[in-house]
């Protein structure tokens, strides 16, 4: 994109006075030049506001002088991170990014239209930042270990405000990018709060709370069958893409929430470290699910969801033989283990032995509708239609296309797209 904006008052009123052939084409085309001029004018008058917050004689402020305001401080309104957390950050990040920064409020929380929440805001007009609370039952069990979790997010979330501040005060302002550019100032914000939580966050909260973090992991070795890094907790923040994109990642915080919940439910402790394992699969990471299978396995050989688990685990990362081997291995004890026929489908998808795909998806078929599961009986018609395309079965794919078009809206989009790959192989 480019970095400047080249209309001016000229060229709108030369447009306006042109004699134009096509109505509706020069009316599109003279607002456009109207939104770029006025997006022009904005530019520029949000630089000139930042360069007129900046330091004059370039001096470092103590951040002790940024006041810190705590709002609202109730039974149920829990501020993770505290006034002296927050002045600790400040202090440990490089000197001067927090220059100019009016405030820092501590609010109840702030929930979204869609059932989402915001954990924090930067305000450019007024250069302050506000971090919102979490609802924390007092009774709720293990509320300490919920706490540091909450702790952990919250100051990865003032690192990433504060990131949006420096930007707006001392790079925008430098013409480091335009000031309407929100992909880059978000890609800026996400990538100093992914440095800065490893640089400063995490020696922050080993040293200041290294007993509660201790405490932390045993119990999670205890229940779950792993600790979790700290850097591994926070997740990575850099999900914005050129463009304004985002990339969706499963953070791996969804892990231990789900844990607390197991284990405050009384579940069975097999089944919660085994749920424990899952979401951290979800969130593509593979060693600490293998390391936690591995104690399951080592109590429970043959346990069904544990083994296909594991041969799940294998076929994200590419190997398929022996995830084929443990699905079957399942299989022959269960074959009405669903999960373990989906796992087996995506292993000989992963091998490319197409005819072995109809015949384990046709008895997975099978076992899903009989399970009444009709999303995976969608996806796995999805897949033995790409086996019959790819065996040139025609007849095969179209009987699967037409299962699928009565499904909903993404299963018809996918059926879609086969059938345009098997156009495609037609005229080939």
């Amino acid at each position: 994109m480019a970095r400047s904006i080249h209309t001016t008052r000229r060229h709108v009123r030369d447009h306006a006075r042109d004699d134009h052939g096509d109505r509706d084409q020069a009316r599109a085309e003279g607002q456009r030049l109207r939104v770029e001029l006025a997006t022009k004018r904005r530019i520029k008058a949000q630089v000139a506001a930042e360069r007129a917050r900046e330091p004059l004689d370039g001096a470092v402020v103590d951040p002790a002088t940024i006041p810190i305001v705590v709002e609202d401080v109730g039974e149920h309104v829990h501020h993770a991170a505290s006034p002296e957390d927050i002045l600790a950050i400040l202090r440990r990040l490089p000197p001067g990014v927090a220059d100019g920064l009016t405030s820092i409020t501590l609010l109840p929380s702030r929930a979204l239209e869609d059932g989402g929440r915001v954990l924090g805001c930067y305000f450019p007009d007024r250069a302050c930042i506000e971090l919102y609370a979490d609802d924390l039952e007092p009774e709720q069990p293990f509320r300490p270990f919920q706490a540091l979790h909450l702790k952990l997010r919250a100051l990865a979330t003032l690192a990433h405000e504060v990131a949006h501040h420096h930007d707006h005060t001392a790079r925008v302002a430098r013409g480091r990018w335009r000031a309407d550019h929100d992909d880059q100032q978000e890609i800026y914000a996400e990538r100093m709060e992914h440095a800065w939580f490893e640089e400063v966050v995490i020696p922050y909260l080993e040293q200041a709370y290294a007993a509660e973090l201790a405490r932390l992991r045993a119990w999670m070795i205890e229940h779950g069958g792993a600790a979790l890094p700290l850097a591994l907790l926070a997740g990575d923040p850099r999900v914005t893409r050129k463009g304004g994109r985002r990339v969706f990642r499963w953070g791996v915080g969804v892990a231990l929430e789900t844990l607390f919940a197991d284990v405050a439910a009384g579940a069975d402790p097999v089944e919660t470290r085994i749920a424990f394992a899952t979401e951290l699969h979800y969130a593509d990471e593979y060693a600490i699910p293998r390391a936690i299978l591995a104690g399951v396995l080592a109590e429970h050989p043959t346990h069904h969801p544990a083994l296909t688990l594991l041969a799940d685990i294998d076929v994200h990362e590419g190997l398929h033989r022996a995830a084929e081997a443990l699905s079957r291995e399942v299989l022959a004890r269960d074959p009405d283990d669903l999960e373990a026929w989906i796992v087996l489908v995506d292993a000989l998808c992963g091998q490319t032995r197409w005819a072995d795909v109809v015949a384990a998806a046709t008895c997975a078929i099978a076992c899903a509708c009989a399970a009444d599961s009709l999303t995976d009986a969608a996806r796995l018609l999805r897949d033995r239609a790409r086996a019959h395309l790819e065996l040139g079965d025609h007849a095969g794919v179209e009987r699967d296309l037409c299962a699928l078009a009565l499904g909903g809206r993404i299963d018809r989009k996918r059926a879609a797209d086969l059938r345009r790959a098997q156009l495609d192989r037609l005229r080939a």
